[in-house]
């Protein structure tokens, strides 16, 4: 619903209920995320989601952060792209201007910080494949 008053540009409706999301589920999700449908967040507690576009079906557990990489000051940050069927277990990491490809698995506690191809599974700090699925 915030999302949803966000684009319509009611702003004070969508920063409030985007404000009482976050009290009650402990979730930061920024108001210009794009997710696509089947968005499942398995344990919410930690999750931290900021402007990326996202496809269908996506799963996240407690503690992931999808944030940007700053380059410079007063520069904006550049978020993922990342594809259908995504599973980003808990406490795993994406940050900067990445492509995540179609039905990826990133492993708990991993640093993503490198483009991801479709169908792998990528795991440390940094994130590398680990798994041709």
């Amino acid at each position: 619903m915030a999302r949803y008053f966000h684009l319509k540009k009611w702003f004070i409706f969508s920063k409030l209920l985007h404000n009482i999301n976050y009290i009650v589920s402990n979730v930061e999700i920024s108001l210009e995320a794009e997710i696509g449908e089947g968005f499942r967040i398995a344990h919410p507690s930690g999750v931290v989601i900021g402007k990326m576009r996202c496809g269908n079906g996506l799963t996240v557990f407690s503690g992931v952060v999808i944030g940007a990489r700053r380059i410079g000051e007063g520069k904006e940050g550049k978020y993922a792209v990342m594809g259908d069927n995504i599973i980003i277990y808990s406490g795993a990491k994406i940050i900067g201007d990445i492509k995540v490809g179609d039905s990826v698995i990133i492993a708990a506690n991993s640093v993503v910080l490198e483009s991801v191809p479709d169908n792998k599974t990528v795991a440390g700090i940094p994130a590398k494949v680990i798994h041709h699925q």
